[in-house]
């Protein structure tokens, strides 16, 4: 890797989770280059690499000892420990991807940030996507090139049972909004729990009453806006206070059924897809699949 290359992944880094330093890891050394670029930008580096000469090239450079020999399954790396981990070009020649990234997200402390760059191939990088939320991590965003596929990704604290939080943004809905929220605070999911934002817009037809009734009732989340500014500013907001795995946003006015919700949430829940778009439209129950979609 040049130092040019290396400082744009630092720079991607920067962007995707601020200033934070602390300790990073690289998997897959190399040459140094990027550890040495991440030193001087004030990161604590260690490094991996399974070549004996790629770790003396990458010590040499430094000065110091700072890379060993040893994939990352054998290192005995303590947990949750490092802050970031970089992995370049590694995870397509290791025989378990599953388990190489689920051993990146052991030694990673929770919220630590996965920076991986691969190579680009004909298969999309959906497939990566969905690896990566099955081995625990989330907020994944990726940039592609004609030659690599840079990814980074954060984190999270492994439940046994995933997290669906409920947006339910609400304005003018005195008619159908208490009935709303007592059936859906009492719905049970399958293979998941739930947690309800209602993010209430300041409505001037006792709606904000309603609402408030709720207020402390286990699960349930209540935001109050000083004035409507429409129904995606109130989404934002209560994604802004979510703490899911799994997204759900439900309208106050009783339009979307609740009891399609295990229909809705299994595809995700069971890594099938990352997205379902439902529709009142379809007629005949069918769900059409976008699969030029990432």
């Amino acid at each position: 890797m040049r130092r040019q290359t290396a400082r744009l992944y630092l720079a991607a880094l920067s962007k995707y989770c601020g200033s934070r330093l602390g300790k990073l890891l690289g998997v897959g050394c190399g040459n140094g280059e990027f550890l040495a670029e991440a030193s001087l930008k004030g990161f604590d580096v260690s490094g991996l690499d399974v070549s004996a000469d790629a770790v003396q090239t990458t010590n040499t450079l430094l000065g110091r000892e700072v890379a060993r020999c040893s994939t990352i399954e054998r290192a005995g790396l303590p947990d949750h420990h490092f802050d970031v981990c970089v992995c370049g070009y590694v995870i397509e020649h290791t025989r378990e991807p599953l388990e190489f990234l689920s051993e990146v997200h052991h030694v990673l402390k929770p919220d630590g940030v996965l920076l991986l760059v691969t190579a680009a191939s004909g298969s999309r990088p959906v497939t990566l996507e969905n690896a990566l939320l099955r081995t625990g991590f989330r907020s994944v965003e990726m940039m592609t090139s004609a030659s690599r596929v840079l990814v980074l990704a954060r984190a999270r604290v492994r439940r046994p049972r995933p997290l669906v939080s409920v947006i339910v943004p609400v304005h003018n809905e005195h008619r159908t909004v208490a009935r709303l929220l007592e059936t859906l605070t009492a719905k049970e999911l399958t293979g998941a729990d739930k947690e309800i934002i209602v993010v209430e817009s300041n409505s001037n037809d006792g709606s904000r009453v309603d609402v408030l009734r709720f207020a402390g009732t286990p699960g349930v989340q209540i935001v109050l806006q000083d004035r409507p500014l429409g129904k995606g500013s109130a989404v934002r907001q209560g994604l802004r206070h979510a703490r899911g795995d799994i997204i759900l946003i439900q309208d106050a006015d009783l339009e979307y059924e609740i009891d399609d919700y295990d229909s809705v949430i299994e595809p995700v829940r069971t890594f099938q897809c990352a997205v379902v778009l439902g529709s009142r439209h379809s007629g005949n129950g069918k769900i059409r699949v976008f699969a030029d979609l990432c």
